[in-house]
């Protein structure tokens, strides 16, 4: 839950940009958290803070329309990746870690190997990196046996299918994207 992340951050003022910047995602103005989340990483230590403000870091980063997306020539979607990349091989436990390795294996996969059925899906690597999230939320739940939410991230992870072949319009990764990156729902209604 959303008061759940905002735990983690101590700062008051770090705490209301992030506030800030998820009330701009949710309106899918996605500029507007660039925008406010813009330089915030860097004035805080490493840590689950971190990853929560990197996270949607990437969130506004990879959704941000083309022509917003080459704000002072960012290249966005590289930006949005090395984000969650650095979330899930920090090795330490953080809140959004089933997330953000969701995120990274659906991006790492949309722009580095493709979404066709000719795509190569390297399911054994994205294997081997959730095992490393997994042991790392494993090792934190040894020193914190009551946390549930990182025993249902913990379930999460394992029940996180491999992407498979075999759509209509692609391998199932487009599925994934979609969960995370587009407004079906809204797109939906426009459709009934």
């Amino acid at each position: 839950s959303f008061e759940e992340e905002l735990r983690w951050i101590a700062d008051e003022q770090i705490k209301e940009r992030y506030r800030q910047a998820v009330t701009n995602i949710e309106a899918k103005n996605y500029a507007a958290a660039y925008e406010t989340l813009k330089g915030v990483s860097e004035t805080i230590q490493d840590g689950p803070a971190a990853d929560l403000i990197e996270l949607r870091f990437s969130d506004a980063l990879l959704m941000l329309d083309y022509e917003a997306a080459n704000i002072e020539g960012l290249d966005a979607a590289q930006k949005g990746l090395e984000l969650l990349t650095k979330i899930v091989d920090s090795g330490r436990y953080s809140p959004v870690l089933y997330e953000a390795f969701y995120k990274w294996r659906t991006t790492e996969q949309q722009f580095n190997h493709g979404m066709s059925n000719m795509s190569a899906i390297p399911n054994k690597e994205y294997n081997e990196k959730r095992r490393q999230v997994i042991q790392t939320i494993k090792k934190y739940l040894a020193d914190n046996p009551g946390d549930a939410r990182a025993r249902r991230q913990l379930a999460m992870l394992w029940d996180l299918p491999n992407i498979q072949r075999g759509g209509p319009m692609g391998n199932d990764n487009l599925i994934h994207w979609g969960i995370l990156y587009m407004d079906l729902k809204s797109k939906m209604k426009n459709q009934s």
